[in-house]
């Protein structure tokens, strides 16, 4: 994309985290257990990132769908290395199911990384009308922007935000 100074500037100040989910299998751990990583030391009980955010069983017996935060990107390598570190970790305490998980490693049945994940500014850039000033680039030098940094990471709503923007530019015609 051609970005003016005024588009670049206010793209630049955009921050990402990262979101990583899977489905794995022979991770030893007990049927239909679903886990959350709810911190009881940390403000809000989040889970202090890189970390698991939740282990889910699925309606398929044995697979167990994860998802995994980071506040930056890792290599899916490390993300994998984690995962198995923690679920590792888990079936040890939790009374491994026999035979499962028994060498330490698990089955990645799928993975998918979502990086750059949740784009963001910082506090100060809000204060100082960031998102004023990223609406306002809407239609200018007939271009219209839609995604979950214009508008929510609910696709369903940010479908809704993009029938509105379609409408916008068919009536700019």
């Amino acid at each position: 994309m051609d970005l003016n100074a005024r588009e670049y500037n206010l793209f630049n100040q955009f921050n990402n985290s990262a979101y990583y989910t899977g489905l794995i299998r022979n991770a030893g751990l007990p049927a239909n257990l679903a886990l959350v990583n709810a911190r009881s030391d940390t403000e809000y009980f989040l889970p202090e990132l890189p970390d698991l955010y939740r282990l889910s069983p699925t309606i398929v017996p044995g697979l167990i769908d994860v998802k995994f935060g980071s506040p930056s990107a890792l290599s899916i390598d490390e993300v994998k290395a984690s995962v198995t570190a923690s679920v590792s970790a888990l079936a040890a305490v939790g009374g491994a199911v026999p035979g499962a998980n028994a060498d330490g490693t698990i089955e990645w049945a799928a993975f998918n990384a979502h990086v750059p994940f949740e784009l963001t500014v910082n506090v100060e850039a809000i204060r100082k009308g960031f998102y004023k000033d990223l609406y306002a680039l809407q239609g200018l030098r007939n271009t219209w922007y839609t995604g979950a940094s214009w508008h929510t990471q609910d696709s369903s709503m940010l479908w809704e935000f993009t029938e509105g923007i379609v409408g916008r530019i068919l009536g700019a015609m």
